[in-house]
């Protein structure tokens, strides 16, 4: 098949996460800008923050509220997967208008979630450590799982706010706070490796 545009699902189909995961897989795949790295890391946040929830759910007596804010970061996490589409489906449509103010701010927004989605990952490691130290030694490796891949859910993310400031000459105030989330989250995956 030559055209790869039109494999897996389009944005058109509606949220990534009500689509069969092959077929968000093979979206990712397609010739085509989005899904792209943005939608990808958010996943993966939405993945840590589910296995955080895991652990929190068998844990005998979870730290207050963490069982709620692991299902709060996961649906967050979920929701900015397709928000990172379409802000970066704003960036284009604003290079092709010329319109240099409504290029910057469709900028900003593409680097807003990525570091929205930095700050869940960052939350979600540092609950999952909580749970490796605490929680059932059973569940350890799901925890310690969910901080890993919640540490880089906030590397990449991280890396995707600098990426767009540089490209936009705009945000490297977003950028410095996005590293610091990523260095946050890896501090939480090393506790996990103490453990």
């Amino acid at each position: 098949m030559d055209d790869q545009t039109s494999a897996g699902p389009s944005l058109a189909d509606g949220r990534l996460a009500d689509q069969r995961l092959t077929d968000v897989l093979d979206a990712f795949a397609a010739r085509s800008p989005a899904p792209g790295g943005g939608a990808a890391v958010a996943l993966t946040a939405a993945l840590a923050a589910g296995l955080v929830a895991m652990a929190a759910a068998y844990a005998d007596s979870p730290p207050e509220g963490l069982p709620e804010r692991a299902h709060h970061l996961r649906a967050r996490a979920l929701q900015l997967a397709d928000e990172d589409a379409s802000a970066y489906g704003a960036v284009l449509a604003a290079r092709s208008s010329g319109d240099r103010e409504t290029l910057g701010d469709a900028w900003r927004q593409a680097m807003a979630v990525p570091l929205e989605v930095a700050r869940c990952a960052a939350e979600a490691a540092r609950d999952a450590a909580t749970l490796v130290e605490a929680g059932r030694p059973s569940l350890r490796g799901d925890a310690s799982a969910g901080a890993w891949l919640a540490e880089a859910a906030a590397r990449s993310a991280a890396r995707l706010v600098a990426i767009n400031a540089a490209e936009s000459g705009l945000g490297d105030d977003l950028a410095a706070q996005a590293a610091s989330l990523a260095d946050d989250a890896a501090a939480s995956a090393r506790r996990t490796a103490e453990a």
